[in-house]
């Protein structure tokens, strides 16, 4: 069996467009990590500014010198500093306004059963045409006790290094990496048909299990060491460049997270967007097979693959809430999975509320143990 599945995973390594799109995905994430540090800043005065790594080691050393929780003894001090006009100060500020006020405010709201003021705050007025959940008496106490688990004092530290490995990862992930496993997996099955080969593979002693599982295995390890390959970049490349200061603090601290209900650090915040991210591949991945085994070249099992992970990227919040968080299902949505914690989204699941990402694991492992047995099933049972 070890030999059907390293053969099988020559045959997708090997490939010519496997190889193209894996360098021109390394090429991606090299320019882009690179370009996107070249065009940070940092204010010397208020009005001087610096660009670059130099600005990178600038906000490092004094957002470094400013690490600590911000108790009450820490607050006072800073806003002493900040009233002398001093900039190095003026970062802190924000995110002691959403410790001291917009939590407490939120969590209040919560109390009077009342959700809407979160999401006006965030949309910035109160925005009919933009996505909102109904909330439900359970919702909003699920989402109360999320709030009140939030830890505090907040640990403040430069965090930047943290922050863009797992926004920026979850995006190229979703755009670029899910490329590379629809491109590579998509002949797996459907060159058999056109290459006229499966006639030849279903009348072998093995072609009707043995062949099919090691097609299946070696699909799911390429997708895995695809992954691991491109998220050691990723972590190598931020790390060297932004370092790893701040893994400690909380996500609150960003302007994208400052009302997150999710009680996590920045470490904590890569791991679950990591971990959530490889299950949507994984998904796009028993899809592409899925679809591999159904169609009768690779040609069109690409188009359709690629229907399948870039249109649910649509925007239809303005449309229908519904059927906004049913798109937020698909894997593509779920790769991008560092934007699923800046605020408490619910779905129903048979009478229980269930936060969304523990929604979007469920699905994608039903579904995708379901696809790949259908896989299975579909290739034993092709007619030749």
């Amino acid at each position: 069996m070890r030999g059907l599945i390293s053969f099988e995973l020559r045959k997708i390594i090997r490939k010519r467009s496997t190889i193209l799109i894996i360098i021109t995905a390394l090429i991606i994430s090299l320019t882009s990590i690179f370009f996107g540090a070249m065009t940070e800043t940092s204010y010397i005065t208020e009005t001087e500014k610096i660009k670059g790594f130099q600005a990178i080691e600038n906000e490092r050393n004094r957002q470094g010198q400013l690490s600590g929780y911000l108790n009450e003894d820490y607050i006072k001090q800073i806003n002493i500093e900040a009233a002398q006009k001093n900039p190095e100060y003026w970062g802190v500020l924000p995110v002691i306004g959403v410790q001291e006020d917009r939590l407490p405010n939120i969590i209040s709201d919560l109390n009077s059963g009342n959700l809407d003021g979160i999401y006006d705050n965030i949309l910035k007025g109160p925005a009919t045409d933009k996505a909102r959940p109904v909330g439900t008496s359970s919702q909003v106490d699920q989402l109360l006790n999320m709030y009140e688990q939030v830890q505090v004092p907040f640990y403040f530290d430069f965090y930047d290094g943290w922050e863009r490995m797992s926004s920026s990862f979850s995006i190229f992930l979703a755009l670029v990496v899910s490329a590379i496993i629809v491109i590579s997996l998509s002949p797996v099955f459907s060159d058999e048909y056109s290459q006229k080969t499966d006639a030849i593979i279903l009348t072998t002693k093995y072609g009707k299990n043995k062949v099919i599982v090691a097609k299946l295995i070696s699909s799911f390890i390429f997708t895995l060491a695809v992954y691991l390959f491109f998220a050691t970049v990723n972590f190598i490349l931020h790390a060297a460049i932004y370092g790893l200061d701040g893994g400690n603090a909380n996500i609150q601290l960003h302007s994208w997270y400052y009302q997150s209900p999710y009680n996590f650090t920045f470490i904590k915040l890569n791991l679950f967007s990591m971990g959530l991210s490889l299950i949507g591949l994984v998904f796009m991945a028993a899809i592409t097979l899925f679809i591999s085994s159904k169609a009768k070249n690779p040609f069109i099992t690409v188009i359709l693959s690629a229907a399948v992970l870039y249109i649910p990227k649509i925007d239809v919040s303005e449309i229908s809430y519904t059927a906004h968080i049913l798109l937020g299902l698909f894997p593509i949505n779920m790769m991008n999975a560092a934007e699923h914690f800046e605020l408490g989204v619910f779905y129903n699941l048979f009478g229980f509320s269930v936060v969304q990402p523990i929604m979007m694991i469920f699905i994608a492992v039903i579904i995708s143990i379901l696809l790949t047995a259908l896989t299975y099933k579909s290739f034993k049972n092709h007619q030749i």
